[in-house]
């Protein structure tokens, strides 16, 4: 089952605990584990990317440790409630790693951390561990588990989407393995380039896989006869992966060189996967497995016909200019296009062509595919397109992430909107009106203080200089929302940050309201003593409650509000 899951029963049935009495034992070492760890993620502590793999290392995956036994769904009885007592420590953990305030906006939240929402998690685990059973050999007993007709079995055959999808590729456990009877090379590009581009002795072979967006696949393989180039087309159906294409391709050069009448002396093989080679390598169960087992079986006709024959399987490197491999994209590409056109191989079955079983690769990609879908429609009804846009790529902004994580933590709380302006302060009641304290305009928002504010006029100046280089654009053409989700300006923004206290530091509003005065390094650290209490409650076993989200005020107001 697993190394965590054959852990996780042996402790539960050693124990004789539920699995409910389990998930809480986790959800608390989880939480002290926060505790532990909060000194790094602080504002003198890790960057944002090393704070997110902190979290997703050390916390969750205590707190969620054997969730894809016990996780039935969010309202499913047995489970309901569970999701949301995580959320709750995801939305810490967030807040840890981005440097934002409470208030931040949860959507926007979790695609800034990079932490999804605690149902998506859950869900995609399940799927994985699904996926991990269907990979073992076939007969294995964990493997009968999906689809079996027991409660999890039903969970993981519903999460793997299997009901009405046909037969999946099996792999098998071999007894005796084989090892790969030809040379696997894999150079730098400047010499694997030269030794595609030179003429050898012997058969030259160049493959290449390829799956188009509607999620059509083929792969070809291409030689030279005369001054020509022939090959094989093949069309693999819907079902497949661009990895399952590459390595059909070698196995199918393999084939065709072990038909030859006479054997060639030498055997060449050139891919641009390197993946593919490193399959062929190993008989192991997994995907493609099916392909090393029949590369070796042709690999060892071969040898018979010849035994004193050279095989080898290189890499090169694609789109390069080299001539084979060119041809090879090009007619993978047609195949995967047009299974109708001259030369390409239809699937087997004749008439009635047969699908592929489904293959463990293209599972891979569904649930990778469907993790991070859930995450970006979760969020999406949760943000106001009018104060925050959404990244363009799933992952956080690498240049925000790596940088420093008091400069970081100001730029995502300006990104997200609940930052230190007049606009915030005022909504917060922190301050009496939303007026600028450093050039006295009627309202201090994000636009003015990166746009109008006199007092950075000259910092002003550099950043929309630097952000012109990088886009072509002014900043009358910049929302600030927009200038702050494009990570070509990332760099610019961040540089205006450190010039300047935008976002930094807050002024009192007048002499008798001294007491308002607060730089981010106090609100910080009175949070920071606040949290130090809430963990040290939690050490000593007290419950503590803490509300999923505060009210968003008017004009940060999300969809779902509205």
């Amino acid at each position: 089952m697993g190394y965590n899951q054959e852990a996780y029963g042996a402790e539960c049935a050693a124990s004789q605990l539920t699995l409910k009495e389990h998930h809480a034992i986790r959800l608390k070492e989880g939480k002290k584990a926060m505790g532990r760890l909060r000194r790094l993620t602080g504002q003198m502590g890790l960057p944002p990317a090393n704070c997110r793999k902190v979290m997703t290392a050390c916390i969750q995956s205590v707190a969620m440790f054997g969730s894809e036994l016990w996780w039935k769904g969010d309202r499913v009885e047995g489970t309901i409630g569970r999701a949301e007592q995580l959320q709750r420590e995801v939305n810490k953990q967030a807040r840890a790693t981005t440097g934002c305030f409470r208030t931040t906006n949860r959507g926007a939240l979790a695609m800034e951390s990079g932490l999804r929402l605690a149902t998506a998690q859950l869900e995609n685990r399940q799927r994985r561990f699904g996926l991990r059973l269907l990979s073992l050999p076939d007969g294995d007993q964990a493997r009968e588990v999906v689809g079996a007709r027991s409660g999890i079995g039903g969970r993981l055959k519903n999460a793997l989407a299997l009901a009405h999808r046909g037969r999946t590729e099996t792999t098998v456990l071999l007894e005796e393995p084989e090892a790969l009877e030809a040379e696997t090379i894999q150079e730098d590009e400047e010499t694997a380039k030269a030794e595609a581009e030179r003429s050898r002795l012997g058969l030259t072979m160049f493959t290449d896989g390829s799956r188009l967006d509607s999620g059509a696949t083929g792969y070809a393989v291409a030689w030279q006869k005369g001054q020509s180039w022939v090959g094989i087309k093949n069309h693999m159906g819907y079902n497949q992966e661009a990895y399952d294409a590459e390595c059909a391709a070698l196995a199918r050069a393999l084939e065709e060189a072990a038909k030859r009448r006479t054997a060639p002396e030498r055997v060449t093989i050139f891919t641009d996967a390197q993946a593919a080679i490193r399959r062929m390598a190993s008989e192991d169960p997994g995907p493609g497995q099916k392909y090393a087992i029949l590369a070796r079986r042709h690999i060892a006709a071969l040898r018979r016909a010849r035994p004193s024959i050279t095989i080898e399987i290189r890499w090169c490197p694609a789109h390069k200019g080299v001539p084979g491999n060119e041809k090879a994209d090009e007619w993978a590409k047609l195949a995967a296009e047009e299974p109708e056109a001259r030369g390409v191989e239809r699937l087997q079955g004749g008439a009635r062509p047969v699908p592929l079983p489904r293959s463990l690769a293209h599972i891979k990609r569904e649930i990778s595919t469907k993790k991070w879908d859930e995450a970006r429609q979760w969020a999406g009804k949760r943000i106001s397109a009018k104060k925050y846009r959404m990244p363009r790529t799933q992952q956080p902004d690498k240049t925000v992430a790596g940088s420093n994580k008091r400069v970081a933590a100001r730029f995502y709380q300006i990104k997200t909107g609940h930052c230190l302006t007049g606009e915030y302060l005022e909504w917060t009641k922190s301050r009496a009106s939303a007026q600028c304290w450093w050039c006295r305009c009627k309202k201090q928002t994000r636009e003015h203080v990166f746009k109008n504010c006199g007092r950075w006029k000259e910092q002003q100046k550099v950043l929309w200089k630097e952000v012109w280089k990088e886009t072509g654009r002014g900043k009358r053409r910049f929302a600030i929302r927009d200038l702050l989700a494009d990570d070509r300006c990332s760099k610019a923004v961040l540089d205006f940050l450190l010039t300047t206290e935008v976002g930094r530091l807050v002024s009192p509003p007048a002499e008798e309201d001294v007491q308002s005065e607060a730089s981010e390094w106090e609100l910080r650290e009175r949070r920071e003593r606040e949290e130090e209490k809430e963990a040290e409650a939690e050490r000593l076993g007290a419950e503590v409650e803490d509300p999923l989200f505060l009210p968003t005020p008017a004009f940060m107001a999300s969809a779902e509000e509205e």
